[in-house]
């Protein structure tokens, strides 16, 4: 195996990733989201910069730039979807402000459960309480899903 020309000293790279998440996943989120939105600028200069798919039997394509952003969407999709369903309709951009806000804090909070559970720190007692606080809450997310 080759040597790397940089030396990264195991415990820095834990820590980074360790203490790093609640901040890594939503940053990478906005890096997404703006990478996909410099996608789509470019699209009417490009125009081969498109995505096709097939979705229950239907062809559809959308430039990719859109697609990358809504890929990195899907939590907030989700979860605002089933939530503003309830709700009367809103201006399209306060919709789209809200899906990428929840978005944000989708990741951030995904950050935080896997600092916890990569934290040796706290005891299986401590673990097992977080899995069932996050349990109801996906039952929760499902109930209003359905309703």
């Amino acid at each position: 195996m080759p040597k790397l020309p940089f030396k990264l000293p195991k415990e820095k790279l834990t820590r980074f990733f360790k203490k790093g998440l609640r901040k890594i996943l939503p940053q990478s989120y906005i890096l997404v989201v703006l990478i996909g939105l410099a996608l789509a600028g470019f699209y009417p200069f490009i125009p081969k910069l498109t995505y096709c798919s097939s979705l229950f039997g239907e062809t559809f394509c959308t430039p990719l730039g859109f697609f990358v952003a809504m890929l990195g969407s899907i939590p907030g999709y989700l979860i605002v979807g089933n939530v503003l369903k309830f709700l009367p309709a809103i201006h399209p951009i306060w919709s789209i402000l809200l899906v990428i806000v929840v978005s944000y804090v989708f990741y951030y909070f995904l950050g935080l459960v896997l600092e916890i559970f990569f934290d040796r720190s706290r005891s299986s007692q401590e673990k097992m309480k977080l899995i069932i606080v996050i349990v109801f809450f996906l039952l929760a997310f499902l109930a209003i899903s359905f309703a």
